[in-house]
């Protein structure tokens, strides 16, 4: 049994990670025994966390762990604390393994933060949706209203509320605001002011949030700690890690589980240390190597030490930001900087890459034998440039059921983009996650079902349809236009640009299926609007530049349709496929009434419904279409 409880969101940005930190913070103040946790794959949190409570965070990961694991891994660091505090990640649904399925297994309350900012009486429809999705689940639900400006909008709130269980509720305070560094918050150490505001605001939490109420939350389950071990190989006995500014994405069962079964010692790069023993392996993790670049060059010393380590034949694991730092050199914001020149590589920094990873192997490394697999995660903005051919060692699946190779070993170094998480590990017979392929392959069986008619390229895309949005229905309000597949699929095979209004949607498109296709999104690129939005400037802007254009797909932006529709006219362009669902209350079903009267080819649903999803998804349908027909 455990005192605690899941801070959950509706959306990325509504505040969760501020109440948790208020919540973490009041609970430390008062000598309450806190351990939080984190939800998903995440350093920069449970870096918050630690910096707040004084207790490191543990991360959560279903996809890494599987649910027996996972629930091991809670019970270990639950066990010994007063109270358990887990925040989860995005918007409480969102995902395979979302926070909901993570509060699912540990059978934990959950509290709900919304942003009331920008909304009032519409806050009733949304707790009451999210109320329902929980305690089908037999969870209990509660809600943290947050952004609330004024005590009239308060009582407005509060009414629209009346019956729910309100927890309480956070004022909109500019100087409790997080900044966000790429897609995670800012490292603590980088914001030095913002403890003694959140002291402030802590200390009268009694009068904001029901802190009787909350201590009495929990779950009846029975810990268990019998599944979490990590082994080590038997050749590892001691470890030398790089731990400092730069190198600081660990995580924290790891680090644990390492100290339990090795001799570690730390060292810090960027305050000219090497390691003091003569270490079976050195650690480098991940972290911001190019923010502290000026001193990782200065440590001459450790890269002396690196490369006649390496050549006595010692060895070397390398995540990510170790990966960077191991490298020739590292190119960032003008500068390059000389890095430890083990690696024959170059580093850029211009491209997100993001996503699980199932990894499995032929060599030795730290944290595993010979044909073993683990899982983990990547997420980062670099990019290598290999300067002769290396082989690849590790054979990745995301969990879209992607396959590619990854990962690398030159002599004693084995260097990869990947986070070790945790090791696969067959639990009392439990099913290791469906991989990305397996839930689509059982998506589509579920959605063939609503399906009636023949099975052709325009089913291909409805069902797609279906499977990013989950709601059958939408696939009656699709329309095509009589040449829309064969110009989409004509586009395709010629290798044809795919302009796209903003980067979600970006990101949405496949890039195994969209290999050697340009996927361009200029709404980065235009900065001062006169007129119109971001993203019918971009759009504009990609008409008016790209010259060999083959298909253009607007997922958000209503403007960026019309503005589409009004320059294809204008140029009399009649060889381009656009792909059309902006999705809102606001001029999207008029715009997408104006497209389906068009005479160049076109797809798009005739109603509110839409969005990047959406449209990702048709451009996924054609990109398998014509793959398929190759």
């Amino acid at each position: 049994m455990v005192k605690g409880c899941v801070i959950a969101g509706v959306e990325s940005g509504c505040g969760k990670t501020l109440v948790s930190l208020l919540i973490l913070r009041w609970l430390y103040k008062q000598g309450i025994k806190v351990q939080p946790f984190k939800v998903g794959p995440d350093y920069i949190d449970s870096s918050w966390h630690f910096a707040i409570c004084k207790t490191p965070s543990v991360n959560l990961d279903l996809f890494s762990m599987g649910k027996k694991r996972l629930f091991s891994w809670f019970s270990k660091y639950a066990k010994n604390a007063d109270f358990a505090l887990v925040e989860g990640v995005m918007g409480l649904c969102d995902g395979n393994f979302s926070t909901l399925e993570v509060a699912k297994v540990l059978k934990l309350p959950v509290i709900l933060v919304v942003n009331v900012e920008k909304m009032a009486e519409s806050v009733e429809p949304i707790v009451q949706g999210f109320r329902l999705f929980v305690e089908k689940e037999n969870l209990d639900f509660y809600v943290v209203v947050n952004g609330v400006h004024t005590e009239r909008h308060l009582t407005r709130v509060l009414k629209a509320l009346k019956g729910q269980k309100v927890l309480g509720f956070i004022f909109y305070e500019k100087e409790l605001s997080i900044p966000s560094r790429h897609l995670g918050l800012y490292l603590p150490e980088h914001i030095s002011e913002f403890e003694s505001v959140l002291d402030e605001v802590a200390s009268r939490l009694p009068e904001l949030i029901n802190t009787e109420e909350l201590l009495n939350l929990g779950s009846d389950e029975e810990l268990d700690t019998r599944e979490c071990e990590i082994k080590f190989p038997e050749w590892v006995k001691k470890v030398s890690v790089a731990k400092d500014k730069a190198f600081s994405f660990y995580y924290t069962h790891v680090l644990d589980e390492m100290q339990r079964a090795c001799e570690v010692e730390f060292f810090s790069p960027i305050n000219k240390e090497v390691p003091s023993s003569n270490p079976d392996v050195v650690y480098f993790g991940g972290g911001y190597p190019e923010l502290f670049a000026e001193e990782l060059e200065k440590n001459e010393e450790l890269k002396k030490w690196l490369k006649d380590f390496v050549e006595a034949g010692g060895r070397v694991y390398a995540e990510c930001g170790g990966l960077i730092y191991l490298c020739e050199k590292l190119h960032y914001q003008d500068k390059t900087y000389d890095m430890a020149g083990i690696l024959p590589f170059e580093v850029n920094f211009n491209r997100l890459t993001i996503g699980y990873r199932r990894v499995s192997h032929q060599v030795q490394g730290l944290f595993f034998d010979k044909d073993t697999a683990f899982r983990g995660h990547e997420f980062h903005y670099s990019k290598l440039k290999i300067k002769r051919d290396v082989k690849r060692v590790f054979r990745c699946e995301d969990d879209e059921g992607r396959v590619f190779n990854e990962g690398f070993n030159i002599k004693g170094v084995i260097a990869t983009y990947v986070h070790f998480v945790d090791q696969e590990v067959e639990t009392n017979g439990e099913k290791a996650p469906l991989s990305g392929e397996e839930v689509e392959k059982e998506s589509m069986k579920v959605i063939s079902r609503f399906f009636s008619f023949k099975e052709d390229e325009k089913a291909e895309i409805l069902k797609r349809i279906v499977h990013a949005t989950a709601e059958p229905e939408i696939a009656k309000t699709v329309i095509f236009h009589p040449e829309a597949i064969k110009t989409g699929i004509e586009a395709i095979k010629k290798r044809k640009t795919i302009l796209v209004d903003v980067e979600m949607l970006k990101a949405g498109v496949s890039k195994r299926l969209a290999r050697g296709i340009k996927v361009k999104c200029y709404i980065s690129e235009v900065k001062d609007v006169k007129e119109g939005t971001r993203a019918s400037a971009g759009i504009e802007k990609g008409i008016k530049e790209e010259k060999d254009l083959g298909i253009i797909a607007i997922g958000n932006a209503p403007t960026a349709l019309l503005k589409t529709i009004e320059l294809l006219n204008e140029l009399n362009i009649r060889d381009v496929l656009v792909i059309g669902t902006p999705v809102g209350f606001v001029k999207a079903l008029e715009a997408k009434l104006l497209l389906s009267k068009q005479d160049f080819p076109f797809i798009t649903n005739l109603d509110r419904r839409g969005g990047s999803p959406v449209a990702a998804a048709i451009i996924n349908a054609l990109l398998k279409i014509a793959g398929g027909k190759e």
